[in-house]
C-alpha cells in the first residue's frame, strides 16, 4: 500500500507561498478541581495581543495548556518550557509547583497580508489556504462554502476570496527562521525582569 502524500508533496507551491510560523501548546497535567474554579472558571480561552504573543485554555480533562510562537526542537526546546512556567505562574501564583504532561508543536501558514488564498491547481482541484492562525472557524466555513463550489452551486465569481495566482512571498525563509529563533530570543528573557 502505498502511502498518502501530505499536501506539501503533492501541491509544492501552496507550502512556497506561506510563511510558516511555528506554534507550540505545553500542557500540564490535569488541575485539582480548587484551582479549577479559579482558572478560567467559563472555561473561555484567551491570548494577548503581543508580538509572540500567549495563548491560554483549557481541556477537556482539566490540562491548563499554554502556548506560544516558537518550535520545540532540541535547540529551543528547555527555553520554552521555563517560559511556559514562568507564564503560567506569573498570572496563576498558585500553579507554581505544577508539572507539565505533554508538549507538542505544529506550523501555521501565513500570507504576507493576513488574508486567505483560494487558488485553482489543476483542472479539478481547488484550495483555500494561509489561514494564519486562525483556521479552525474560518477553515470549517470556507470548507462548506468550497463544497458548494465543487457541486456546482456557486461560481468563481461568488466565493467570498478572489481566485488568485500563488506568489512567492520575498525571503520566506529568513522570515521562517527569524520566527523561530526571535520567539526562542523573548523566551530566553519574557517575565524574567
Amino acid at each position: 500500500m502505498q502511502p498518502i502524500p501530505i499536501p506539501d508533496q503533492l501541491w509544492p507551491e501552496i507550502r512556497e507561498e506561506q510563511i510558516h510560523l511555528p506554534y507550540f501548546n505545553i500542557a500540564t497535567r490535569p488541575l485539582p478541581p480548587a484551582c479549577l474554579e479559579l482558572i478560567l472558571p467559563k472555561k473561555q480561552g484567551v491570548w494577548d495581543t503581543r508580538e509572540v504573543l500567549t495563548s491560554f485554555r483549557l481541556d477537556q480533562a482539566g490540562r491548563l495548556v499554554v502556548g506560544s510562537v516558537g518550535s520545540l526542537g532540541m535547540i529551543e526546546r528547555n527555553i520554552h518550557r521555563q517560559w511556559a512556567h514562568r507564564a503560567l505562574t506569573r498570572i496563576y501564583p498558585m500553579l507554581r509547583d505544577i508539572t507539565f504532561e505533554s508538549e507538542w508543536y505544529g506550523r501555521i501558514g501565513m500570507t504576507m497580508d493576513s488574508v486567505p488564498r483560494y487558488h485553482r491547481l489543476d483542472e479539478q482541484v481547488l484550495s483555500i489556504s494561509g489561514f494564519n492562525g486562525r483556521g479552525i472557524s474560518p477553515g470549517t466555513m470556507f470548507g462548506q462554502i468550497l463544497a458548494r463550489r465543487i457541486c456546482g452551486e456557486l461560481a468563481d465569481a461568488d466565493m467570498p476570496l478572489p481566485l488568485t495566482h500563488i506568489k512567492h512571498p520575498p525571503l520566506r525563509i529568513a522570515r521562517e527562521t527569524i520566527y523561530r529563533f526571535g520567539s526562542t530570543a523573548v523566551h530566553a528573557v519574557f517575565d524574567r525582569l
